[in-house]
């Protein structure tokens, strides 16, 4: 009883050396920093999943579970934690909030396995169990499983994930708007990305023509746009960590005056090229179908749009896999 005891005591430290993982680093992410710090909590999760293996009926198996689904969410890591999605759908007593959760890790897991049919009838049974008036969650999820599945290669089924909200929602004219938006960027994927020439605020000629051979990410953004603000310390790191691999970024800011975006870049110091497209449907914005920012375009080295709209570590896993092509 007593060797019982002490092997369920050491199997016990593993969930709670997760729990300690996730509270230091509640700030950090693998998209931040892919190598030493993604191995640790790789470790741990892969701890936390044996503990669940071996005590399936332990009194903290929920919090078990709960370490596990979260901290593969956060850190994009669904793919360690989607075997033991079914086995949760199949306890008796299943935790309603766990369940949720881990029915977004089935989501990601799938897609990122490459199942993007499976993924999308997944996302389906989910917009069935939301509220109407509450798109908000939906609209982040999709946007996520969007961009995992343009990254698995089905555009297709990216399209699908928005149009499933777009009906989902069809009396919010915000959420019809939005999702609309997406699809039509959709249809400029796998084709030759529209034409960008112009000065940038440096006063030098920006030609997207001239950068085939590079990876190329065309930002569509604004000063006064929180989420467009929000990227840039990821994507100054994504910059510095690609960028003499053949990583480019131009920025195109849709403010009304120069100066403004001449302070800011000062001030943010973006180490990139930034055109300033004036509000309204200027050329370089009607070409791009941009109707909402912040909009991306991932374009590769042969000068062709490959993906729209990617998010945090799917633009970084896309990026990562174009430049060593």
């Amino acid at each position: 009883m007593k060797l019982s005891h002490a092997r369920h005591s050491r199997a016990l430290c593993a969930a709670c050396v997760l729990s300690l993982v996730v509270t230091a680093t509640a700030n950090h992410s693998i998209a931040d920093d892919p190598s030493t710090f993604a191995k640790l909590i790789e470790q741990q999760l892969k701890q936390v999943s044996d503990y669940i293996r071996k005590h399936p009926d332990a009194a903290d198996i929920d919090d078990a579970y709960t370490s596990l689904f979260q901290t593969a969410e956060k850190h994009g890591l669904h793919e360690i934690a989607l075997p033991h999605v079914e086995d949760y759908a199949k306890r008796a007593n299943a935790d309603p909030n766990v369940a949720k959760l881990a029915q977004r890790v089935q989501l990601f897991g799938l897609a990122r396995s490459g199942k993007t049919t499976e993924a999308v009838n997944v996302f389906g049974e989910l917009i069935r169990s939301v509220s109407i008036r509450m798109p908000d969650e939906t609209l982040d999820i999709a946007k996520s499983l969007a961009s995992d599945l343009q990254v698995a290669g089905d555009h297709q089924a990216a399209k699908q994930t928005y149009d499933r909200v777009s009906t989902a929602f069809f009396l919010n004219t915000f959420v019809r708007r939005l999702c609309d938006g997406r699809m039509a960027k959709l249809q400029l994927v796998n084709q030759a990305a529209p034409a960008i020439r112009s000065t940038s605020t440096n006063d030098k000629t920006i030609d997207l023509a001239e950068l085939k051979g590079k990876v190329v990410l065309v930002d569509f953004w604004a000063t006064n746009c929180p989420p467009c603000l929000k990227e840039f310390p990821r994507l100054k790191q994504l910059y510095a960590d690609y960028h003499d691999r053949g990583f480019e970024v131009i920025g195109i800011s849709l403010d009304e005056e120069r100066e403004i975006v001449d302070r800011f870049q000062a001030k943010w110091e973006l180490p990139w090229p930034l055109v300033v497209s004036i509000q309204g449907r200027g050329p370089i914005r009607t070409r791009y179908r941009v109707e909402t920012i912040p909009s991306m375009f991932l374009v590769d080295k042969t000068g062709k749009i490959v993906a729209a709209d990617l998010t945090n570590d799917s633009l970084r896993r896309a990026v990562a896999k174009l430049v060593a092509e």
